[in-house]
């Protein structure tokens, strides 16, 4: 990758849809199931008696029974994304019967929505529940060998038990000679065990439906940072008080969420683990505010004189109108951890909160951030060079992707001016991040806070 290229050097080339390969001459064809042209006539019809059960939009296997259908996890995906932020879509052939199976040679997300709606699927009377298939319905015989993908083999569906548990487990926090100490040797040991393990797949497993690292993330976002994202303000309690303790469980969780995150990269997932504790280290800086504001946005709207956010659990603070406390804490020890925290709080809200509200920020933008915040490491001098060239491929990819995004999905022929504020967003998510870094070493040197998960003590 050229040293000039990146998010501002969109090549003005077609991007490649689902499902396509590239020939010798550089142009793009459709991919059947075993890596040859596709031809139409080999699409058969969807055997509704197999064993396996297959998603009623797209043919795939389906993994539940979503929005009162029985679809696969993209399928379902893609529905709520639609439903939720009020997308249009137009047919990209103006016929409005295109195919949409998953061998598909286009992805036409007007008559994919379509046939959505006409399975049945509604998305006003079901939020979040879905109904999971018994253990036994993928024992059918296997699918169809696709074509082949530069990924590792191992992979892996996460199981339900890998999500946060609702009711989640307070991390305790002990105070000694006016010293707070939080536990973290058990976060410590899952993230290790993420970081070790193959890479995370959600969504469809890999075949004849091979997904691009925008589509494969914004899966990945789906199932590890969006489920506030689908709260109602009515559902969310203000609070003034913000106990040490929940705060102490909020860096654990995020710690987990961006480890389940970056090993949904390929390319991370096949970096050594050096590299990779460099990279999750940087960016647990660097994610939880960010992470914070969508939801607040989703939740609470884009009054930029509203400085509500929302901190997990269902519940959400006012920063300006909130402490940070802890049972039995020593007064002098609360003023100091508040002229700390506090100070991050409100720096967050004017650098990040509410430029995404006037922004009006979209989620596709939002992970097309986080990709671009995991991978800016090319200053890091503690990473390999093969980090490095892993980054610039996946910087260059969705690259082209948001251009796709701007230019099909919004209409946009003249967008450069809001990619140019969405980069600054960037810039100014490295300013938070570094301010909190700088903050916990203060809190480190003069012993207010200790947090052993900010060292290095996973690699022991």
């Amino acid at each position: 990758m050229d040293q000039h290229d990146g998010p501002l050097a969109i090549l003005a080339k077609p991007i490649p849809s689902i499902g396509s390969s590239t020939s010798s001459n550089g142009s793009y064809s459709p991919v059947g199931s075993a890596g040859s042209p596709f031809k139409m006539e080999e699409i058969a019809d969807i055997d509704v008696s197999s064993p396996r059960r297959l998603c009623k939009v797209c043919g795939d296997n389906a993994h539940g029974s979503h929005f009162q259908v029985l679809t696969c996890r993209a399928c379902a995906a893609f529905f709520r994304r639609t439903c939720q932020q009020q997308r249009i879509y137009r047919c990209r052939r103006a016929t409005k019967v295109c195919d949409v199976s998953k061998n598909a040679p286009y992805n036409c997300r007007y008559c994919r929505y379509e046939k959505c709606k006409k399975m049945g699927m509604k998305y006003h009377t079901v939020l979040s529940a879905t109904t999971e298939l018994p253990s036994d319905v993928n024992a059918g015989s296997p699918a169809s060998p696709g074509p082949q993908v530069s990924m590792p083999q191992l992979l892996r569906r996460p199981h339900a038990d890998d999500a946060i548990a609702e009711h989640r487990h307070v991390v305790p926090v002990s105070f000694h000679q006016q010293q707070i100490l939080v536990p973290t040797d058990c976060v410590e040991r899952k993230v290790k065990e993420i970081l070790e393990a193959g890479v995370i797949t959600y969504g469809p497993t890999l075949g004849a439906f091979r997904t691009t690292t925008m589509q494969r993330m914004m899966l990945a976002y789906e199932n590890t940072f969006a489920a506030p994202t689908k709260l109602n303000e009515s559902q969310v309690r203000v609070v003034q008080v913000h106990q040490l303790e929940d705060f102490a469980t909020e860096i654990k969780e995020s710690c987990i969420q961006v480890a389940k995150f970056l090993m949904s990269f390929p390319q991370f997932a096949q970096l050594s683990m050096p590299d990779k504790l460099a990279i999750f280290l940087r960016a647990v800086h660097l994610f939880s505010t960010m992470m914070y504001c969508y939801p607040s946005i989703r939740i609470f709207g884009n009054d930029v004189n509203d400085t509500r956010v929302y901190r997990g659990n269902n519940y959400a603070v006012e920063v300006g109108n909130f402490v940070f406390t802890s049972p039995n804490m020593a007064e002098q020890r609360y003023k100091e951890m508040n002229s700390c925290l506090l100070h991050i709080s409100d720096v967050g809200v004017k650098k990040l909160l509410n430029p995404m509200k006037e922004l009006q920020i979209t989620e596709y933008e939002l992970v097309f951030i986080q990709i671009l915040i995991c991978w800016n490491v090319q200053s890091l001098t503690n990473i390999s060079e093969e980090a490095k060239d892993a980054a610039a491929q996946v910087v260059e990819e969705v690259s082209n992707e948001i251009h796709n995004y701007y230019m099909v999905d919004l209409k946009m022929t003249n967008y450069a001016s809001r990619l140019v504020k969405l980069l600054n967003l960037q810039i100014a998510q490295e300013e938070v991040g570094e301010l909190k870094r700088q903050q916990f070493n203060m809190a480190r040197l003069f012993k207010l806070f200790e947090f052993a998960l900010l060292g290095e003590r996973i690699l022991a």
